[in-house]
Order: C-alpha cells, then sequence, then structure tokens
C-alpha cells in the first residue's frame, strides 16, 4: 500500500504585492478579490501571476501557468514498491528518507506540469500494481487540494474496489 501527502507549494511572498503594484499600478490581491477566482485557495499563486502579466486576463484560467507551481509530495509504502516506483521514469526530484518499521518514505518534488505527466506515466498498464497506486495516491492528493484542475490526467477509476487506471 502506498500513502501520500502533499507537504510542500510555492510560497508567494508578500512583497510580490506591492513590487508588482509599483511597476505595474495594480495589486494582484485586490484584482483577485474582485475577480473569478480559482478552486483551490492554494493556485491563487498562478492568479496573482496571471494578473501581473496581463490586467485583461481571467485569473482563474490558470492551467498554462502550473509549471510556476511546485509541489513536493511525500509517499510512504513498503521499500520495495518505493524502488519500483523511484525507479520508474517520472521526472520528478526524489529525496529519500532511511527506513524505519519496516516502510520507507520518498519525498517526490516538481512543478505540477511534471507532476501531470508522472502520475499520466505511472497510471498506465505496462506498470506494476505499485506504481499505478503511487499515481492513484497522487492524484487524490491533488484532487484533496482541489489542484486536479491543474493536471491533465483523468482520475483513476475503481475496479473490483482497486483503484486502477483505463
Amino acid at each position: 500500500m502506498i500513502a501520500a501527502e502533499l507537504v510542500s507549494l510555492s510560497q508567494i511572498l508578500p512583497r510580490f504585492h506591492s513590487v508588482a503594484e509599483q511597476v505595474t499600478g495594480t495589486n494582484p490581491a485586490s484584482f483577485l478579490q474582485k475577480a473569478k477566482r480559482p478552486q483551490s485557495q492554494d493556485a491563487y499563486i498562478l492568479s496573482y501571476f496571471k494578473i501581473f502579466s496581463s490586467h485583461d486576463a481571467d485569473p482563474s484560467d490558470i492551467k498554462s501557468l502550473r509549471g510556476l507551481l511546485h509541489v513536493g509530495m511525500v509517499c510512504a509504502g513498503y521499500p520495495d514498491d518505493l524502488e519500483e516506483i523511484s525507479t520508474t521514469p517520472h521526472g520528478l526530484r526524489m529525496l529519500a528518507a532511511p527506513p524505519s518499521r519496516n516502510a520507507g518514505a520518498i519525498l517526490f518534488a516538481g512543478d505540477v506540469e511534471q507532476w501531470s505527466g508522472a502520475i499520466q506515466s505511472a497510471s498506465r498498464d505496462q506498470w506494476r500494481a505499485s506504481v499505478r497506486e503511487w499515481a492513484a495516491a497522487c492524484y487524490a492528493q491533488f484532487a484533496k487540494h482541489n489542484l486536479k484542475e491543474l493536471l491533465d490526467v483523468d482520475p483513476p477509476k475503481k475496479v473490483n474496489g482497486y483503484l486502477t487506471y483505463e
């Protein structure tokens, strides 16, 4: 069994808003209060960037900026399963913790564009069940944080009680 938990996201520093206002004449935070927003407050950083680049742009249409949002996720499971996942080509950065209690943990990190490709690739039938389970667990974290709209991945389907991709 693979468990995943989203543990880090890009952060925008408060100074961004004042610098953006000095340079463009518009405070992105003030503008976003009056405009249509993304589903997830965690994705507001991309809306601020969208407003910074164009005051006429729809700040809820942020999918094209997903490469600017960095996500870190800790995944835990049996060491053999994690080894299989870590050797599967996914393009994410990894940092492993020392194994303990017969379990291992790896921090996977990348931008949302990389995560989208990794989840889509890992969901293919050619991979072992543990790799597909990892993809489903990671997708579930994006869904839990209302960030799945940024992924180009279909949600996993349940077959006989197990998450799978078809």
